[in-house]
């Protein structure tokens, strides 16, 4: 993960479901755009922040299921990266 630029890639699995979403978040000036890849589609989310964008993104799945994804231990790297991001 290259946290000096202003996007990056993870993926989501968590084990409680089957399914398997690959994200990019990007930001672009004080917004952030999230593509998220799952069941052969990808959605585009945006948001103020890298969260919002990134629940926009999974809006088209059910709410146990986002809650789920948001909720994924694979989000604190990415989340690290973020913070160093905005930091500088």
């Amino acid at each position: 993960m290259d946290t000096n630029s202003l996007s990056i890639g993870f993926r989501l699995e968590p084990p409680t479901l089957r399914l398997s979403v690959e994200v990019e978040l990007r930001r672009a000036g004080e917004r952030w755009i999230a593509m998220a890849v799952f069941g052969g589609a990808r959605q585009i989310g945006l948001g103020t922040s890298p969260r919002a964008a990134l629940a926009a993104a999974l809006a088209s799945l059910d709410t146990a299921a986002v809650t789920v994804l948001l909720a994924d231990t694979a989000l604190l790297e990415p989340s690290i990266a973020i913070a160093r991001i905005a930091a500088g």
